[in-house]
């Protein structure tokens, strides 16, 4: 299962519930607190917890707390992509 991408069409069978609770037990073990979203493509997505908190405020703070982090450009556009999912999907 670890080559397959979740999507809202796969993610309810129990191999793919099975593999998306191990990667999740692994982040928290690691002290990772993360957030599950969709993304534009309808895969299934961890965030960090913390970058998800960022998704409340003005975009251009998020994006300067997370330069103030040391987030490269790389990640920061993922923070943005992923934000717009998770901020588009609950309107």
């Amino acid at each position: 299962m670890a080559e397959d991408i979740l999507t809202k069409d796969n993610l309810q069978t129990t191999e793919s519930v099975f593999s998306l609770g191990l990667v999740i037990v692994r982040a928290l073990q690691e002290g990772k607190p993360v957030a599950i979203f969709f993304n534009k493509d309808s895969q299934v997505e961890l965030a960090p917890y913390d970058e998800v908190l960022l998704d409340v405020v003005e975009e251009g703070a998020a994006v300067e707390a997370l330069f103030v982090r040391g987030y490269e450009d790389e990640q920061i556009l993922a923070y943005l992509a992923g934000r717009r999912a998770r901020v588009g999907s609950h309107g």
